[in-house]
């Protein structure tokens, strides 16, 4: 089959305007040294490279953003009994059990959904069924086997492109995933993993690579795409998109953290006085045959009415000042 829908690969125009926002949120909310970036703190104008770059190593990242959106999750998800589910069937309590094949019930899994649609905005929910070579003709056939529905979820990044039809019901949806089967222990290969790309229409699925090879495909018959849209809050611009918790917190968190780290940087070259002694020691009558070290375990001898060491201190008002904007 060719590529029905454009390059497999490609975004559509929707997902590249919100691409960089949406890992400048994740960043925002895991924290740790993969938020301490050149993306996030800026070089000041007066900064050599190196400087900067031995700042990037020192500075703190305090983290703002995971308390907001962990004290809504674990509002709702905190006690597993403050959600009600009907366990009586057997199939479905199976389901929720281990809602994603992967040893999650069904709790767990939405606890994660709910995470990720705040820091994104949006994620996508696919009800899956594994596939099988049995013709399934009843009920009975069903609880026979170990097939049964279940759920995979898609972060926003993963969802690459979707048409919808004029009432925006989805047309179509494509969702990247890693391609585990080309994954070989005994070759060398990138620390990157590879892609594949599922496309769900209202009637069938495709599995290409990322070449636009197509890898399988099949029907489902549905009459609807089996993906279920998951916002935090609704975009009044662009529909199908979410606008994420931290839209507004996560600048200020960056900002308080560029300031913290100026700060810090105050503190580590300028906060401590330096000694200035006179720049020809000589002609000052000092003899200086070899050189000196001065600190305050040793005595540095002068002669009498001759130019004495001095400490010098920089001003403080430039760190007061950042101290008072950050609070």
């Amino acid at each position: 089959m060719a590529t029905t829908y454009g390059q497999i690969a490609e975004p559509n125009d929707i997902y590249n305007k919100y691409s960089d926002e949406w890992d400048f949120f994740e960043q925002s909310y895991v924290g740790g040294r993969r938020y301490v970036t050149n993306q996030n703190l800026f070089r000041h104008s007066r900064e050599s490279q190196e400087d900067y770059n031995t700042r990037l190593k020192r500075s703190p990242f305090i983290n703002y953003c995971r308390p907001i959106i962990d004290i809504y999750t674990s509002f709702i998800f905190g006690i597993e009994t403050n959600i009600a589910r009907d366990t009586e069937n057997e199939i479905y309590r199976a389901f929720i059990e281990d809602a994603d094949y992967q040893g999650h019930n069904m709790h767990t899994f939405m606890e994660q959904v709910a995470t990720f649609a705040m820091v994104y905005g949006h994620v996508g929910v696919v009800v899956d069924m594994p596939q099988s070579e049995m013709d399934m003709i009843s009920m009975a056939d069903l609880q026979a086997t170990d097939i049964r529905p279940y759920c995979t979820w898609y972060d926003a990044p993963n969802i690459i492109n979707w048409r919808m039809d004029k009432f925006n019901q989805l047309l179509w949806v494509r969702l990247r995933e890693i391609d585990y089967a080309d994954v070989n222990p005994f070759v060398e290969e990138s620390s990157e993993y590879n892609f594949q790309y599922r496309t769900w229409t209202r009637t069938e699925w495709y599995l290409h690579d990322a070449d636009g090879n197509l890898k399988e495909s099949g029907e489902h018959g549905l009459g609807v795409v089996p993906y279920i849209g998951i916002q935090f809050k609704e975009n009044p611009v662009d529909e199908f998109v979410g606008m994420s918790r931290l839209t507004d917190i996560a600048p200020i968190n960056r900002l308080l953290t560029n300031v913290i780290s100026y700060i810090e940087e105050f503190v580590s070259k300028q906060a401590f006085p330096f000694l200035a002694t006179p720049d020809d020691p000589i002609g000052a009558g000092i003899q200086q045959e070899e050189e000196q070290f001065i600190s305050s375990s040793n005595v540095y001898q002068f002669p009498a009415g001759s130019q004495p060491p001095q400490y010098v201190s920089p001003p403080t008002d430039p760190a007061t000042f950042m101290r008072e904007f950050a609070s």
